[in-house]
């Protein structure tokens, strides 16, 4: 995730809430802190490194054959 993070120019982690507690996670990444409107440009990022992924083993595969 930090990565991800990093890429996109933000940061994650800090204080959140779960079940009704507050629990301080550790930072990652650096930058703005993440919004809403920034889960499409995370899964854009998904999305491209899945496809460049697929294209490598294609290659590698097609390279062994």
């Amino acid at each position: 995730m930090a990565a991800g993070a990093g890429s996109l120019g933000l940061a994650l982690g800090g204080p959140a809430v779960y079940h009704g507690r507050l629990e301080e996670r550790p930072r990652l990444g650096e930058g703005r802190p993440a919004c809403g409107e920034d889960i499409a440009r995370a899964l854009t990022l998904v999305r491209r490194s899945l496809l460049l992924w697929l294209a490598v083993l294609l290659a590698w595969g097609l390279l062994r054959a």
